[in-house]
């Protein structure tokens, strides 16, 4: 067993050590090593499926991806990972599509609101935005300049017509 993996059980197991420990025993460690087995190929599926969505996206709005910095990518793939709701994935590919056009386009805080959105609160945001842009008073104005189909919204409708993957 790497240590990677024994690292893994350990944090996994940690919130429940305690409980863990009395009800198995000396197969405790065995245990946690059975769950970090299961999640991983679980987290690397979303991590390539994020990766697909992310590529396609870059080539339908014609960009060619840059290096995107370990403090913004990292965080990215981690959370995307662990996303199992199928919009919510989808945003997280369009931030690391954003981010891999410029970096100027992803502040960092994005990432921290972007993981504690829930379906609904993506929804009511996307509902928000869409009402005003059709409001001639409105005005709707990105944190950066924005690439052309690279936009959360766009992304997200662009998922959903073509039945991308999740």
């Amino acid at each position: 067993m790497s240590d990677d993996l024994s690292e893994l059980a350990k944090q996994t197991l940690a919130p429940v050590g305690d409980l863990v420990k009395r009800i198995a025993a000396p197969l405790a460690d065995e245990v946690g090593e059975s769950l970090a087995l299961v999640a991983r190929p679980y987290r690397i599926m979303l991590s390539v499926k994020m990766f697909q969505k992310t590529q396609r996206m870059l080539k339908e709005a014609g960009v060619t991806p840059h290096a995107v910095p370990p403090r913004l990518f990292l965080p990215i793939l981690e959370n995307a990972s662990i996303q199992d709701d199928e919009d919510l994935h989808t945003r997280w590919a369009a931030l690391l599509a954003n981010a891999a056009a410029s970096t100027k386009l992803v502040h960092p805080s994005y990432i921290e609101i972007l993981k504690q959105l829930a379906p609904e609160d993506a929804a009511l945001l996307d509902k928000l935005y869409d009402y005003c842009k059709t409001k001639n008073t409105s005005r709707v104005t990105p944190w950066g300049e924005p690439v052309p189909g690279l936009g959360m919204a766009t992304a997200i409708r662009s998922e959903r017509q073509s039945g991308g993957p999740l």
